[in-house]
């Protein structure tokens, strides 16, 4: 029996994409966009080389997709994010997106179908890990050169004197996001294989993570390791004191030193996340300045979404009503009209783009996938996949979902959701 050609070749399409699209960057004075919309196309043709693929292998489509409650609550979600398009206060921009954005409807639905092409694979390859690792170490090492004022591209005007790292996504916040996405990947060939070459490719993107200096990247991570060693206390994996102890040394290290070399601009920017929860549970000083400004921005979209319940504002239009509704304040909180076309908060945003029904699928979705998949983490690659999405997923609560970086958390979310192999039917998993 051997394996159907089919669906080895839609596996291997998938399993690049997370490898290879981080790398699409186009850094030319002749473009307009370096970073966002070079990355869509990229999705646009990916997704529309496997649609053409199973509409050449048309009797197998009732074979790619299993009618069970995890692809009903994507497929919800996906139904009030369509409905909530016949309430968009501006329908073309819900549907394609802003510029430098592309976070319209057309690329959700570009997720949503990652998604389900990602449930096909069931088992991990190796050269995917040592793919991802080594990809997310090249990344790591620009980045690096970035924070030391060697830039190896051209740069926009936007970014023409940034400090900050950001290699190939264009905003500090995002790479942070993709970090906190891979190295999962680095702690697995470490812990559970004991490569030694991924202890110096793990201090490398560690140490990025550090110099990038977001806040929602390092507490994604925190909730990682923490998730991590919650399952590792209840499904005791088999993973050696020596090799726990070695990156505990490492992170710590590198943490002392990164503090010592930056005039302790780590601990002062750590402390920060400290400082500004007490202050909002203590209700002191002025709660719009707290996160970098994001209460203002929250305190407000909490006020859109009581208006507009229950199919929001229209994707991709958060701005048009936020500047209706808080110009003046804009103006006497920053002197100036500020655009908020993110909730900085993708729980939040969800809620108020599509409606309160439409956030509450996506999470019972997530939920779902959680409880679905509980008993799989006794296996060392989804106990590694889940600790990255549940990182993922606590970052969000500070950030925002962009077309550079989303698409490889669903399909991680596809990975972890895998359809069992036995249901796949007979003619379609072999052939003879």
């Amino acid at each position: 029996m051997q394996e159907n050609p089919f669906l080895k070749r839609i596996e291997i399409i998938i399993l690049w994409v997370p490898v290879l699209v981080p790398f699409v960057y186009v850094p030319l004075w002749s473009v307009l966009d370096f970073f966002y919309y070079p990355k869509y196309l990229a999705l646009v043709c990916v997704v529309s080389v496997l649609l053409v693929m199973v509409a050449l292998n048309a009797k197998q489509i009732n074979h790619l997709f299993k009618w069970d409650w995890i692809n009903r609550l994507v497929l919800i979600y996906f139904a009030f994010l369509t409905l909530s398009l016949f309430f968009s206060h501006d329908l073309q921009l819900s549907l394609g997106g802003q510029f430098l954005r592309y976070d319209g409807y057309v690329t959700q639905v570009l997720y949503l179908l990652l998604f389900l092409f990602a449930r096909l694979i069931k088992k991990i390859p190796t050269w995917f890990i040592h793919g991802i690792v080594i990809g997310s170490t090249i990344l790591a090492f620009y980045a690096l050169l970035q924070a030391n004022g060697m830039e190896l591209f051209t740069r926009d005007l936007t970014r023409m004197h940034w400090t900050v790292p950001f290699a190939t996504f264009g905003n500090p916040n995002f790479f942070g996001a993709y970090l906190v996405l891979v190295l999962p990947w680095h702690l697995y060939l470490i812990l559970f294989k004991q490569k030694v070459y991924a202890i110096f490719t793990y201090a490398l993107v560690f140490y990025v993570l550090l110099i990038n200096m977001t806040r929602s990247a390092w507490i994604g991570f925190i909730a990682t390791l923490l998730f991590a060693g919650i399952m590792q206390f209840i499904y005791k994996h088999p993973i050696r004191r020596r090799e726990i102890l070695l990156v505990s040394f490492i992170s710590v290290s590198l943490i002392a030193i990164y503090n010592l070399t930056s005039n302790q601009a780590l601990l002062g920017r750590f402390l920060t996340i400290s400082s500004d929860f007490n202050a909002l549970i203590k209700k002191e000083g002025n709660l719009d300045t707290l996160g970098s400004f994001r209460m203002f921005i929250w305190i407000r979209v909490i006020e859109l979404i009581k208006d507009y319940p229950l199919f929001g504002v229209g994707i991709e239009n958060l701005h048009i009503v936020f500047m209706e509704r808080f110009n003046q304040d804009s103006m006497a909180m920053f002197g100036r009209v500020m655009i908020a076309d993110k909730a900085h908060n993708e729980y939040l945003h969800m809620a108020v783009t599509s409606g309160i029904p439409s956030v509450i699928a996506y999470l019972a979705f997530l939920m779902k996938s959680a409880f679905n998949n509980f008993r799989r983490l006794n296996d060392s690659l989804s106990f590694i996949i889940a600790s990255a999405i549940f990182g993922y997923c606590v970052q969000a609560f500070f950030n925002i979902s962009v077309v550079s970086v989303a698409y490889i958390f669903w399909v991680y979310l596809g990975f972890l959701n895998h359809y069992d192999r036995d249901w796949i039917p007979e003619q379609s998993r072999k052939i003879s």
